[in-house]
């Protein structure tokens, strides 16, 4: 008859099948978890995916992204950014001393010209699709700098076409970098100021000609203003993140210590949260509805997103995109607005007058959705400042120097 096992043998069996169930069932469980979490990330990315523009490939993108970095080439050898060869300091020089030192970039501008002649940079710029090669922001403010700086020299010789082709140019050339990162986004929408101000300078001119540079201006000031540039900026931070839905669970994982700690699963649960937000948020704006919450600073309120969260960075992007756009429909309806000024002798007296320049759907505050403000004072054209600017409670001036506020008195005798 065989000896039954002493006491504390048994119980180091019993213990050790006790630790194996209880290591199976934490590896069961821990494996469920994984799986979800990567289906809500992979949820979540095909989410963001609906945030980017529809793009058909077009062959010829690839030569149009060889000639930017071309272009890019000779500016470093002939105009270099650390020249100032052309910077907003410079536009109150005398006509004489900006074209001196434009004549020598005659090839730039030619080169540029050739550039938009083709049909693909337009494609490029509304579909915010990043170039192979990430920009810096002196490159692309030199580009602006020049090309705006040649638009203030056309105004002056009163050629009006060349003038709004100009600032066009340096709009589109804003979005054909990289407009994915929220770095390039901040670059697009610093070019795009400094293109913006050109414009309201030019308007303000005594002979300025309205229609002709609304004609010039207004498919990149739409293409500009799409709330979806906004969205890519998003999706591309998102795609940074996590190019594929299971890497969210597995950084997760990376985050257990070699003490044996469990995943952290309210980490990751807390990042997916965070981006779920801003990615809605995202999509509210690119289909036209409102914020869903700022707060008195004119930031997104978010539940879940906070500066230390990962996804502070794609919510910063959505705050640059509604500064960008507050921007760009302001100078919608002013240009549009001076256009109506000179064309029928008064400037309109409410905004809905200038409903049929814009094929019935006037630009509206891309924070709340609703119409822009507008007054017009003995002529006067005053528009804004957008809901951006009003929840940050800036002050008349204060909107004007950020371009969240248009005044334009008539420039006739």
């Amino acid at each position: 008859m065989p000896t039954p096992p002493p006491p504390n043998r048994r119980f180091l069996i019993g213990s050790l099948l006790s630790i194996v169930l209880a290591i199976s069932a934490f590896l069961g469980w821990t494996l469920v978890r994984i799986d979800t979490l990567a289906s809500e990330a992979a949820i979540l990315r095909a989410r963001s995916n609906a945030l980017e523009r529809a793009y058909v490939e077009t062959p010829g993108i690839a030569a149009v992204h060889a000639e930017i970095a071309a272009i890019d080439t000779w500016l470093e050898a002939n105009a270099p950014a650390s020249a100032s060869s052309a910077t907003p300091s410079q536009w109150d020089a005398s006509r004489d001393e900006v074209e001196r030192a434009l004549a020598p970039l005659e090839p730039f501008y030619e080169r540029v010209d050739a550039l938009f002649a083709r049909p693909e940079p337009e494609v490029l710029a509304l579909a915010g699709i990043p170039a192979p090669e990430k920009s810096s922001l002196e490159s692309n403010r030199n580009w602006t700098n020049l090309l705006v700086t040649r638009a203030l020299h056309d105004a002056g010789r009163g050629e009006w076409e060349a003038t709004g082709r100009r600032i066009a140019q340096a709009l589109d050339l804003a979005s054909l970098r990289d407009p994915r990162t929220p770095v390039g986004a901040s670059i697009r929408v610093s070019c795009e100021a400094i293109a913006i101000g050109a414009l309201r300078l030019v308007l303000a001119g005594e002979d300025a000609d309205p229609a002709t540079l609304r004609a010039a201006l207004e498919p990149a000031l739409a293409r500009a203003g799409d709330p979806r540039l906004a969205g890519a900026a998003v999706a591309g931070e998102l795609a940074r993140w996590s190019d594929e839905g299971r890497a969210i669970p597995r950084r997760c994982l990376d985050r257990c210590t070699w003490l044996g700690r469990p995943p952290h699963f309210a980490w990751a649960q807390g990042e997916l949260a965070a981006y779920t937000e801003v990615v809605e948020e995202a999509l509210r704006l690119a289909r036209g509805q409102p914020c869903s919450a700022l707060d008195a600073g004119g930031r997104l309120v978010l539940a879940h997103t906070s500066i230390e969260h990962e996804a502070y960075a794609a919510k910063t992007c959505l705050e640059i995109g509604l500064l960008a756009q507050s921007r760009v429909a302001l100078a919608r309806i002013a240009l549009a607005a001076s256009a109506h000024r000179q064309a029928r002798g008064a400037a309109p007296a409410r905004l809905e007058e200038l409903a049929y320049l814009f094929g019935g759907e006037l630009p509206r505050d891309p924070c709340s959705k609703l119409p822009l403000g507008y007054e017009s004072r003995e002529e006067e054209i005053v528009v804004g400042p957008p809901a951006f600017a009003a929840v940050r409670a800036l002050d008349a001036v204060q909107a004007s120097a950020l371009l969240l506020r248009w005044s334009l008195a008539p420039n006739w005798p």
